[in-house]
């Protein structure tokens, strides 16, 4: 899967329910604002939906300045912070999209819920609906992405604390 790539220049778009400002172009950040609005309408079948929450914000970073940022290996991240609710993405990374998705659904189930989900079921939502491909008029949900379905195959495990840990 190629990554976000488009042009240098800063963009700012504003969706109904987001904002997206991009250093990787414009026609990736409305592609990216598209995306997560429909994964934030999807996951409102799924748990419930907080009408103040704050708007949230995506940045997209070319790979560059999204290194100074981070040591990991995840391709986004969610950040909350006093001003408000963000997620950061390396717009050039593989997987960019699918990785946004994912960090967006933390981000969603964080602000929604009066309560904290188990890690299981936060972890379990985010990787789901990471999953989240436009179809014809219609989504699909579910497809393991190809990282994950190679671990599967490889039958590598995940430690039970993690899985059902805080």
């Amino acid at each position: 899967c190629a990554g976000l790539r488009g042009s240098s220049a800063w963009v700012e778009i504003e969706s109904p329910r987001l904002e997206v400002w991009s250093g990787a172009g414009e026609e990736t950040a409305r592609r990216v604002a598209e995306r997560l609005e429909r994964v934030r309408e999807v996951s409102g079948r799924f748990f419930p939906q907080r009408e103040n929450a704050p708007r949230p914000r995506v940045i997209l970073l070319r790979s560059s300045a999204y290194a100074s940022l981070t040591a990991g290996s995840e391709a986004a991240f969610r950040l909350a912070t006093p001003e408000g609710a963000f997620v950061v993405v390396d717009a050039r990374a593989d997987g960019a999209l699918v990785a946004a998705q994912h960090a967006f659904t933390h981000l969603l189930l964080a602000q929604r819920a009066e309560w904290r989900y188990p890690a299981w079921f936060e972890e379990g939502m985010a990787v789901f609906l990471s999953t989240l491909e436009p179809s014809n008029g219609r989504v699909e949900l579910g497809r393991a992405p190809r990282p994950d379905a190679e671990q599967l195959a490889l039958g590598t495990t995940l430690r039970l604390g993690k899985v059902v840990g805080p």
